[in-house]
């Protein structure tokens, strides 16, 4: 299973967080703002440590797979003995695999682009509104 799938939790929790945290904003208004300001900065250090700290951690997963990828297909090159100068077309498909396998960029915690945004916009909503109240009290 792809490690977005397992992740997608923990961006589903930050998002209730977020709204949960945006409504208790706006129900209990300026005249709690120490409180709720407390809150939200728990907010802001909770985001990075949940999105931010596991993605720097996993982004190294990309390496990793990149080179199993290579090792895997130089042993398909190894194991089946091909001569190049007799199956050239199939030397070059392998070539080019490899290529492309050293090449490739993975996103093993990314979000679709439709899926950033809501999140983005959740993460970001806490903040708005505490500062909105800041400004207008």
């Amino acid at each position: 299973m792809p490690l977005f799938l397992l992740y997608r939790t923990v961006y589903r929790s930050l998002v209730l967080h977020g709204i949960g945290l945006s409504f208790l904003l706006l129900q209990l208004g300026v005249n709690n703002l120490p409180e709720l300001s407390i809150l939200v900065m728990m907010w802001l250090v909770a985001v990075p440590v949940y999105a931010l700290i596991p993605y720097r951690i996993y982004r190294r997963e990309e390496e990793t797979m990149r080179e199993s990828r290579v090792r895997y297909l130089e042993q398909v090159l190894a194991v089946r003995g091909w001569d190049v100068d007799r199956e050239p077309d199939r030397f070059q498909q392998i070539a080019l695999e490899i290529g492309r396998a050293r090449s490739m960029t993975l996103h093993p915690m990314g979000l679709a682009p439709y899926r950033a945004s809501p999140f983005l916009a959740a993460v970001l909503l806490p903040v708005v509104l505490t500062l909105a109240q800041i400004i207008f009290s």
